[in-house]
Order: C-alpha cells, then sequence, then structure tokens
C-alpha cells in the first residue's frame, strides 16, 4: 500500500507500508559479536522451501523460515542451527544460506548444511555453516528441515567478527622498539589451521597475528604455553600480512621448557606474519591457552649503510629496554656514539674505501634473555649473546671516494686525486696523494709516505 501527503498543494510525501511476512524476519544490520534469534518452523502455507534439494529448485515438501539480514562491512561468521531445547522430539534442521533479502526463499543459494558432524547425538541432527567470508550486502538464512512435513522450534546463532580471517587473526599493529605481549589459544575453529605444516585433514589448528615495520628492527618472538595448558607450541614468522606468506623462520621448543622461541632476527620495513600454531594436530598437546611476547630490542638500525670518504655519516635508532647502556665499536672506523632513554645516534667518518663492519652492543640487566634461534628460512642476520645480559648488533657501513677523487691502484682502499700532470705539486692539493692516471703513478709526500705505513711495507700501499 502506498500513501501520498500533499502539503498546501506544493509537495508530496509518499509512504510504502508491506503487510508482516509471516515467513520471515529482518535481523537488521549484522553487527560483530553474537547474534540470536529463536523460531518456529510451522505448518504455514506458503512457508515452504524452494531449494532444499537443489539450488534453484522448486520442491516445497519441506516448511521454513526465513532470516534476512544486511553486511555494512566484511564479514567473517559461523552460523549454527540447533533444535529447541523444549522441543518434545528433536527437530532435525537443514541450514540454508541465500543472495539478498530473499523472502520467498528463491535467492542464489550461498550455501548449505544438514549435519554438523556424523554419528548420533546433537550433532546428527543440527546445523552449521563455517568460515564463511561475507562482503558488504544483503542475506537471507532459511531455517528449514532434513525430513518432509517436519515442525517444532529452533535457535539460530550468528557469530560474527571483522574482515576476512579475522576469526583466526589479530592485528598487532605497527611494532616500535619495545615489548608486546599477546594471549591466545590454539583451537580446533574451523577454517583455523596452519598451512604451512601437516597436509589434508592433518594440519594443526593455528592463529595468526600480522605487524608492519616502518623501519628496520631486530626481533625477537617467544611462545609460551600457559602455566594450565597442555599446549606444545610451535612458531612460525611469514612474510606478508597472510597465512600463506613465505616462512622466514620456525621453531618448536629453543626457549625455556618447551616454549617456541625465533630470535635476533633482521627485517626490513614491511608487512609480516607470526603463525602460533602446535607441534602436533592431535591430542592434548595440540591445542591449548599460550602467551606470545614480540620484542623488538632495536628499530632503525639497517643492517648496511653508504657513506663518503672524509665525511660524517649519522646512524640513530631506538632500543629498548630505554635503561640500556649502548656502545658501538669497528676495527677499522672511528665510531661516536650518544645517546639516552631509548634513542641513540653513531656518527662515523671513514678515510678509507671499503666495508666496515660495526658492532653495536646492548647491555642491561633486563633486556631480552638469551638463548639459541630457531631454525631461519631466509632470515639474513642474526644479533649475538656475549653474555647473559649482553647482546652485540652487527652492520657494515661501505665507504666510497667522494667526488673529484678515485680510488688508488696500488691499495684500492685510499682515495687519491686524479691529475694528468706527470709530476704533480703535493702543495696544490694539500698534500694529499695524486694519481697520473697516464703514467699510473703515485705520488705521495713523504708524511703521509711515513703515516700511512708505506714505508715499512716498501712502498706497497
Amino acid at each position: 500500500m502506498t500513501l501520498s501527503c500533499t502539503a498546501d498543494g506544493t509537495a508530496s510525501v509518499a509512504f510504502a507500508a508491506r503487510a508482516a511476512d509471516s515467513c520471515a524476519e529482518h535481523m537488521g544490520t549484522l553487527a560483530v559479536g553474537t547474534t540470536t534469534r529463536s523460531g518456529t518452523i510451522a505448518a504455514v502455507s506458503g512457508c515452504t522451501s524452494p531449494q532444499r534439494f537443489s539450488d534453484g529448485g522448486t520442491s516445497t515438501s519441506r516448511y521454513a523460515r526465513r532470516h534476512t539480514f544486511t553486511v555494512a562491512s566484511p564479514l567473517r561468521v559461523q552460523i549454527d542451527l540447533a533444535s529447541a531445547a523444549a522441543n518434545t522430539s528433536r527437530l532435525d534442521t537443514y541450514l540454508l544460506l541465500l543472495e539478498g533479502h530473499s523472502s520467498d526463499g528463491t535467492g542464489t543459494v550461498l550455501g548449505r548444511n544438514d549435519d554438523v558432524g556424523s554419528g548420533h547425538g546433537t550433532h546428527r541432527h543440527n546445523s552449521r555453516l563455517s568460515a564463511v567470508e561475507l562482503a558488504p550486502g544483503h542475506y537471507t538464512i532459511e531455517a528449514t528441515t532434513y525430513g518432509s512435513r517436519r515442525t517444532g522450534d529452533y535457535t539460530l546463532t550468528v557469530v560474527a567478527v571483522g574482515g576476512a580471517g579475522a576469526a583466526c587473526t589479530d592485528d598487532l599493529g605497527t611494532l616500535t622498539a619495545g615489548r608486546h605481549v599477546r594471549t591466545g589459544t590454539v583451537a580446533a575453529v574451523e577454517g583455523c589451521t596452519s598451512t604451512h605444516r601437516g597436509s589434508g585433514t592433518s594440519r594443526p589448528s593455528a592463529r595468526w597475528y600480522t605487524f608492519t615495520l616502518d623501519a628496520p628492527a631486530w626481533i625477537d618472538i617467544d611462545l609460551a604455553k600457559a602455566t594450565t595448558s597442555s599446549l606444545d607450541p610451535y612458531l612460525l614468522l611469514l612474510s606478508g600480512h597472510t597465512s600463506t606468506g613465505t616462512v622466514l623462520a620456525q621453531d618448536n621448543d629453543s626457549g625455556t621448557a618447551t616454549a617456541a622461541q625465533i630470535q635476533g632476527v633482521h627485517l626490513d620495513p614491511g608487512a609480516y606474519t607470526i603463525e602460533t600454531t602446535a607441534a602436533t594436530h592431535s591430542g592434548t598437546t595440540s591445542t591449548g591457552d599460550y602467551t606470545l611476547t614480540v620484542t623488538v630490542p632495536i628499530s632503525g638500525l639497517a643492517q648496511t649503510y653508504d657513506a663518503t670518504v672524509d665525511e660524517q655519516t649519522t646512524i640513530n635508532f631506538n632500543y629498548w629496554p630505554t635503561n640500556a647502556r649502548i656502545a658501538a665499536e669497528s676495527e677499522h672506523l672511528a665510531v661516536a656514539s650518544s645517546g639516552s632513554g631509548g634513542s641513540h645516534s653513531m656518527m662515523v667518518a671513514p678515510d678509507r674505501a671499503r666495508s666496515h663492519a660495526v658492532s653495536v652492543h646492548m647491555n642491561s640487566s633486563t633486556a631480552p634473555r638469551s638463548g639459541t634461534a630457531g631454525a631461519a628460512r631466509g632470515a639474513t642476520a642474526r644479533s649475538s649473546h656475549q653474555d647473559g645480559t649482553t647482546r652485540t648488533f652487527p652492520a657494515t657501513v661501505t665507504s666510497s671516494c667522494p667526488t673529484g677523487k678515485v680510488l688508488s691502484p696500488i691499495n684500492e682502499v685510499l682515495c687519491v686525486v686524479p691529475s694528468s700532470d706527470p709530476d704533480p705539486r703535493l702543495d696544490d692539493v694539500g698534500e694529499e696523494p695524486v694519481y697520473n692516471q697516464a703514467t699510473d703513478t703515485l705520488k705521495l709526500s713523504l708524511r703521509l709516505f711515513w703515516d700511512s705505513g708505506c714505508w715499512a711495507r716498501r712502498g706497497s700501499c
């Protein structure tokens, strides 16, 4: 029925009204969380399931009731249809998920289920659709029966979590220097199984934690079972924000007792995923509660740096714990460093064109404990421990000659001034070594010859 109203003959508003549908109920916009409805499958004329036997079918021998709803943002849902406890005899349910607001049950079938499991008992009669990814749009749940002309009460439960895969995934956000702790449970949830371990029905249950790095960082990951848990933890570090990413590192029990531990791995800026799972796919050790600890002791320290001879390069990074003592050293490179409270700077000014190994030492009684790193695949570097409270993080500074200079042909690390003059005056270039490209000779001042140690090597610099 449509009602039109006109105000002073200048404007009109139309209202549409529809009689209540005895076969369907609208649940509104589905929100994250649990939505429960109780209903009755009754012998009502017109309230039958046209698609009970086949998608697009025309069977009308099963009574049905439908629940329409709207999804505003991507959701992952599990839908359970169960016989009500008050029924005199158990109702053998059948569940369908349809596309659109299909109050007549003719919408495209997106999923269907008869029994949750096999055998006898509750699961033999109840129905479930699990791990269903729903894009924004309109949908219909149809509650019907396995047998013909059956009636009875039922309970419908819809559990929704935000985003695709969110039932098994949490986001740690962007990690900086510090310690980040989460507690969770490895549970037998449909769709939440490891894609890297086991095969078929022998894959262990898993959960995933995504995180992002805006700067290069060293990272430690520890997965320990809860005190009352029997879980045997297994840990994987993956590339990308996906459970199917490349395995960068993995471990079973390198930590304390049965804890899994991946320690001292250097990661470039990017997206990563931690998989928390079990060492086995069945038995009491395959599920249980755990504590996940992710520590970033150094953030902002890259593995390699480019520098220019005789020019200062400053390297800044952050560290945790903030009360740690930081020192830096290099065998062939003068390093000046300063900082406190979690921030540190290193200044280097190389005098030779070469690669310089730099060691950053962190010493703190509250620094992450020492341990054996888990087996790594693709991890390009590891930090090392000198003792129980000191850790060493390596970096490399590669220096090249500045504009206007070239490498000495004699030692290939000294930067010299190129010249076509067969006998240049050293005073003209500030007593810097001069390389004559035409005669392939190098001219040094006596002082530079002495200071460089060329005299001890009989001129082979």
